[in-house]
């Protein structure tokens, strides 16, 4: 099978299952274009990591290799081919990210403007509930996932989730 053919059969089955796919069709229909349409049993592990590692930031090279993986496995399960041609390593990610800790005066200035940047008809916060929030995430330290992911505590210590 041409691995044209076999990208557009998956995609056609993903999409009937009811799922959009987007991501996966604009990186498979890439790769098949990068590759070229062979036969899927003659794409090389090199062919592979050559497309993969055309990403430019090592989260995009995790979610090619990810996607290429489902796709290889799914064609190794039904006989297509022998064995997947990835690379056997996946992308590292890197972090970039430098947490910044607000002087004493820049949180004052925060503080101060949060009646400013609630005025707007589509804020759906007041400025006391929003600079309670930016006063807990500050002195708790958590980011405002964090924040949103806690739960009540019961009066035993544990949420009433895990009772």
């Amino acid at each position: 099978m041409k691995l044209a053919e076999a990208i557009e059969i998956q995609i056609a089955r993903k999409q009937s299952a009811g799922g959009l796919y987007r991501d996966r069709v604009c990186v498979l229909r890439a790769f098949s274009r990068s590759i070229g349409d062979l036969q899927l049993e003659h794409v090389t592990p090199d062919a592979v990591k050559l497309f993969i590692d055309a990403g430019r930031s090592a989260n995009v090279r995790r979610k090619r290799h990810r996607m290429l993986r489902a796709f290889y496995e799914y064609w190794a399960a039904r006989g297509e081919i022998a064995k997947p041609p990835l690379p056997p390593s996946v992308p590292k990610a890197t972090r970039t990210f430098v947490p910044y800790i607000y002087t004493r005066a820049e949180l004052e200035r925060l503080l101060n403007a949060t009646p400013l940047s609630q005025q707007k008809w589509w804020c759906t916060m007041s400025a006391q509930t929003f600079r309670a929030l930016l006063l807990f995430l500050y002195g708790r330290g958590l980011r405002l996932g964090e924040a949103l992911r806690l739960e009540p505590a019961s009066e035993y210590g544990r949420s009433p989730a895990h009772n």
